[in-house]
């Protein structure tokens, strides 16, 4: 239960993210998503010791394809990412990470389940990579309303002064190429005499 319910959250939040988006492609590729995860509730809460799904209700190896190929071609349309991304920059990558970590946690509701009885591999990599989808997904429609990079997250003015306390405390201890090694690492190239 807990895990078709959670593919029926995911799948409401995949319908809300589609009213947000402009391109058509997007939403497009987003209903065929939808569709699918009513194959895989189906596949959940069916017996399929006493009920055979048909076909059209099946993960197929060509439905993680399908997935695969578009994650390549929205990753193609963005910059290389540099930095850890914060969720947000704009209401539709908002609404993707939302989705992604929805996606998660029935990934994981699944996994659970899997571990009483056997659930189909397909379905769990389906989950995998349906998330990381919404990653690139969340990234792409930040960079095509300018907000490209606008969350990655950045050295804070906390890290630099965490990294120098760190620094001049090694330093007292060790020596000063240890410390500047160990700041260095933990942020970046900072003046431990600021």
């Amino acid at each position: 239960l807990e895990s078709y319910g959670t593919i029926d959250e995911l799948n409401s939040f995949i319908g809300l993210l589609v009213t947000s988006l402009e391109d058509q492609l997007d939403k497009d590729f987003l209903y065929f998503i939808q569709h699918k995860l009513f194959s895989v509730g189906s596949y959940l809460a069916t017996d399929q010791q006493s009920t055979e799904l048909k076909i059209e209700s099946r993960i197929t190896p060509e439905s993680i394809v399908r997935i695969e190929n578009e994650i390549d071609r929205l990753d193609a349309g963005i910059p290389v990412m540099r930095n850890f991304v914060l969720p947000g920059g704009c209401r539709s990558a908002s609404l993707a990470h939302v989705c992604r970590t929805v996606c998660r946690r029935a990934e994981r509701r699944v996994i659970s389940l899997d571990r009483e009885s056997t659930i189909e591999p397909l379905i769990i990599q389906y989950l995998n990579r349906l998330s990381d989808y919404f990653f690139i997904l969340a990234r792409y429609t930040e960079n095509a309303e300018g907000k490209a990079g606008s969350y990655e997250m950045q050295k804070t003015e906390i890290e630099v002064t965490g990294a120098k306390a760190e620094a001049k405390n090694i330093k007292t201890q060790n020596t000063e190429a240890e410390a500047v090694n160990t700041m260095d690492t933990l942020a970046g190239t900072v003046n431990i005499n600021e």
